[in-house]
């Protein structure tokens, strides 16, 4: 993985002050230790699209790995001196069980004294019954624990929330203002051909029916997936669940290309009435307008 210079000082910074609270242990097991810690560090960085990850990844990750006395302290241990590797590392919160997403079951199973299993096959029977919904409710039980202060929340990235979200908005809106664009030209273009007002009913009309309630739950069951994207979800779960809304994003365009198509035939249907008889084309009109 490449990393900018600055991304880089952040980590030498970050495993040098773990190094200074691990100065009991030899320096070839300390040396392997600070090796670790740095992979442990790459990978909790998600993948990116560009070159290189944006500085806030970055600082999310070492966030995660906490503070650097208390990630050494897993190499301090006893027993540990003889080889910290990879194999025998304590398992973070998200590998070990505890955490899955964003340790809201772990949590609940917590207060409620259920087993925390029952509590996540719970919560996935409730999320195949109600959707969004439910993704809703657990993102709000996740922020009610963060403005708690509890000790084990993990951190937000409010710039990944924000360019989740608005980049999802923003697609959205995109593809509906093109097939809206197209519509109109449909019906300039029908009206200039025949000199009459384009009518479309049934399927044909189909998209122009549908099209807000299209737009408004396409938003409602893919926003709710782009906040939890950009929460602090392990980075597997992350990259899956960005897949999730960008394939819904390609679906609702798949809709609308589905409802122009409807439209395009029910006006050459209805265009193909007139051309058995040339007479009702205004061609000094179409010309002109050309």
């Amino acid at each position: 993985m490449r990393l900018t210079d600055q991304q880089e000082r952040l980590i030498a910074r970050y495993l040098r002050e773990a190094g200074e609270h691990m100065a009991e242990l030899p320096d070839r097991a300390r040396e392997r230790a600070l090796d670790t810690m740095r992979e442990e560090i790459l990978d909790a960085i998600p993948p990116s699209t560009s070159a290189v990850p944006d500085d806030a990844e970055v600082e999310l990750a070492l966030r995660m790995a906490g503070p650097p006395a208390r990630h050494a302290e897993r190499f301090s241990a006893p027993n540990r001196h003889d080889q910290p590797s990879r194999q025998d590392t304590p398992a973070p919160a998200e590998e070990t069980g505890e955490r899955r997403w964003l340790g809201v079951c772990a949590a609940m199973s917590e207060q409620t004294g259920a087993p925390v299993g029952l509590v996540r096959w719970g919560t996935v029977l409730l999320g195949v019954v109600t959707g969004p919904f439910a993704l809703i409710a657990y993102i709000g039980v996740f922020l009610a624990l963060y403005f708690s202060e509890r000790a084990d929340t993990p951190p937000i990235d409010k710039w990944r929330i924000a360019k989740y979200v608005a980049g999802l908005v923003l697609g959205a809106v995109v593809l509906r203002v093109l097939a809206r664009g197209f519509l109109v030209l449909l019906h300039y273009g029908y009206g200039l051909l025949v000199q009459e007002e384009l009518r479309l009913a049934g399927l044909w009309n189909w998209l122009e029916r549908n099209d807000g309630s299209l737009f408004f739950w396409t938003l409602f069951c893919l926003i709710p997936v782009a906040v939890l994207a950009a929460l602090p979800v392990p980075a597997p779960w992350r990259n899956t669940l960005r897949k999730v809304f960008e394939a819904g994003l390609a679906l609702y365009a798949l809709a609308l290309s589905f409802g122009v198509g409807c439209a395009l035939a029910g006006a050459i249907l209805q265009a193909s009435q007139y051309i058995q008889d040339p007479t009702t084309f205004d061609f000094q009109s179409i010309f002109s307008a050309i």
